[in-house]
This record gives C-alpha cells, sequence and structure tokens, in this order.
C-alpha cells in the first residue's frame, strides 16, 4: 500500500512538473510574439504618425469639429518648422536627423496644437469679443528648445 501511495505522490509530481514546463514555454512563445510585433510597430511608425496619433485621441474628446486632415497638414508643418529651424548639417543621415526630430518631440506637439487651434486666427495675437479676452502665445515662443547647429 505504501508503494501505491508513493507511485502516486511520483506520478503528481511529474504532471506537475509537466504542467509548468508547458507553462512557462506557453509564456516564452508569447514574450517572443509580443517582442516581434512591437519592434515591427517601432520600425514602421514614424514620428509623424506618432504625433498624429496623440493628437486625434486629444482633440476628438475636446473639440467637436475635429478635423483629422488640417491635424495632419500642422503636425508636417511643425516637423518641418523644427527641421528648418535645427539647421542640420549636410553630413547628417537621416536616421540621424529622425532620431533628433523624436528628442523634439514634445515642441513639434505643442507647435502642431498650437496651429491647429489658431486655424481661423493665424495672423492675431489677441481677441477681444462680448466682454471675452483672448491672448495668444507669440509662435516663437514655442521653439525657445530648438537651438541651431552652428555653422
Amino acid at each position: 500500500m505504501a508503494d501505491t501511495d508513493e507511485t502516486v505522490e511520483e506520478t503528481e509530481e511529474e504532471t506537475t512538473e509537466e504542467e509548468a514546463t508547458a507553462e512557462t514555454e506557453e509564456t516564452e512563445e508569447t514574450t517572443e510574439t509580443t517582442e516581434e510585433i512591437d519592434s515591427d510597430d517601432s520600425a514602421e511608425t514614424t514620428l509623424e504618425e506618432e504625433l498624429i496619433t496623440e493628437l486625434t485621441a486629444e482633440l476628438e474628446i475636446s473639440d467637436e469639429n475635429f478635423n483629422a486632415t488640417l491635424l495632419a497638414l500642422k503636425v508636417k508643418g511643425a516637423i518641418r518648422d523644427v527641421k528648418r529651424t535645427r539647421k542640420y548639417p549636410s553630413y547628417y543621415t537621416d536616421d540621424q536627423i529622425d532620431s533628433d526630430l523624436y528628442d523634439h518631440y514634445e515642441i513639434c506637439k505643442r507647435i502642431a496644437l498650437n496651429d491647429y487651434n489658431k486655424i481661423g486666427i493665424d495672423t492675431e495675437s489677441s481677441h477681444n469679443e462680448n466682454s471675452i479676452s483672448a491672448t495668444y502665445t507669440d509662435r516663437d515662443k514655442l521653439f525657445s528648445g530648438v537651438i541651431p547647429f552652428a555653422k
């Protein structure tokens, strides 16, 4: 009878070890698959796409007249303006420029959001109407963290 009990315990231990091994293998496979997906996404996602996605999520909530096409134009313009302000040396590769632009992500975002929110009032620095007053940030101040390369 003692032999039977020992056999049952050994069988249960073997089953538990097999289940643990199978769970570990499944977890490793899931992790590898997730890492592959993550690396594929990051390789394909550009700064412009990330900015558009993030700003779209914000603006769809707060702006009942949200226009994705206009936002995309403002994001492209903001990135172009930061590039122009940085004055990249001719030896900089596209990868180096992209990497540097990611360092200026928040600045590009602020400029795009500022430009989007000023559609229709582009040239105004302030606005008064029916005792409501609005003063707008000078767009050039948004570039305060963008320092050009020395020439």
